[in-house]
């Protein structure tokens, strides 16, 4: 139903976002699972300006100390990714990133529902942050109803 979530490689498809912004499927059982390292400051880019969810929000901004989740796994397919964050693939291993840009909201149609899914907000200061918190209500009144009619902050950094 989410599309791609925490999961072991050999559960399903990959989908992540090359420096061009193009789609890279990874294969069932290619690379690694759902991971993530330590929590760390990253930058959010919004990936569908026009998406009623994403609409007004900045191009860019940086997000606080957070998972930054990567290799996602799943069906990986009807996937419509909202916004993505590098994930940093360093030398110590302590982001242990992928060195791809990673979703972390998205859209999925299911049925003749909606499915609005973020991976934002590991606890509840992540959760509350401003830009956490925005995604988050203007994703689950999208699903709710279509349409978002809660505006987009005019301070979002």
């Amino acid at each position: 139903m989410i599309g791609i979530g925490w999961k072991q490689a050999p559960f399903g498809e990959g989908l992540a976002l090359d420096d061009s912004g193009k789609e890279i499927h990874r294969a069932k059982g290619e690379g690694a699972g759902g991971s993530h390292g330590a929590a760390h400051p990253f930058e959010i880019i919004v990936r569908d300006k026009e998406s009623p969810i994403m609409k007004g929000l900045p191009e860019k901004w940086m997000h606080i100390s957070d998972e930054l989740y990567g290799s996602l796994r799943g069906p990986a397919k009807n996937i419509h990714i909202l916004c993505t964050a590098f994930s940093i693939k360093d030398a110590d291993k302590q982001k242990a990133g992928t060195g791809m840009h990673e979703p972390i909201a998205w859209t999925v149609p299911f049925g003749k529902g909606r499915v609005f899914v973020t991976v934002l907000g590991h606890a509840v200061p992540e959760t509350t942050a401003p830009d956490s918190a925005i995604i988050l209500e203007r994703g689950c009144e999208w699903a709710a109803t279509g349409q978002v009619t809660i505006p987009a902050p005019a301070d979002l950094k």
